[in-house]
């Protein structure tokens, strides 16, 4: 049995769980409870190792992560609070601001509403989680067609479609993933930066 060289004790080991069978562990105690859910899937449950004398869990190796949320962000310290959507460029007085002008090469990426999985997520302060990857909901100013790039517009934190003569690298956002009419939308986009 392997130990966690740190605190000496039996690490967790989770035989053949790809498939179920021999989920095994010398290291659940009873405040360090675990579920097991059939087909292999270990979940942290209530009262789980953060938070019960554990830092960080520092590595996780596995084949494959699933979740019900669609996209990968980080936290930005921001000068303000932004609503999900707003689209943000590095800049002011902080890390990130909501975007300004029009096809502005320093787009950082959207405000995120339920990110699957966030890093940096301990900053302190006002922050944002912006969606780095994936797909999210984003202010939009329209029309736009499904497929079309999106740049940052001129209407603070909103993108819009990208005129391709105006293209200068790094002003793309996003790729559209519906349709919307003119004015102010939120639609569904898919994260592609160029």
């Amino acid at each position: 049995m392997k130990h966690n060289k740190i605190l000496n004790r039996p690490m967790f080991n989770a035989q053949n769980s790809a498939y179920g069978r021999g989920i095994t562990s010398n290291l659940v105690t009873e405040e360090q409870r675990v579920k097991y859910n059939t087909g292999g899937r270990v979940q942290l449950a209530e009262g789980s190792w953060y938070g019960q004398g554990w830092d960080k869990i520092k590595n996780i190796f596995t084949n494959q992560i699933n979740s019900s949320t669609a996209d990968i962000a980080e936290k930005f310290t921001s000068d303000s609070t932004y609503t999900p959507g707003t689209v943000m460029i590095l800049g002011g007085t902080k890390e990130v601001t909501q975007s300004r002008n029009y096809a502005d090469p320093a787009v950082a990426g959207i405000v995120t509403t339920d990110p699957a999985f966030i890093m940096n997520s301990e900053v302190e302060g006002d922050s944002v989680a912006i969606a780095l990857a994936g797909r999210t909901p984003c202010k939009v100013i329209g029309p736009i067609s499904k497929g079309e790039l999106l740049t940052t517009s001129s209407t603070p934190g909103y993108a819009t479609r990208l005129d391709p003569g105006t293209y200068t690298p790094g002003c793309v956002i996003a790729k559209a993933m519906e349709n919307c009419l003119s004015g102010e939308h939120v639609i569904m986009v898919m994260i592609f930066t160029s």
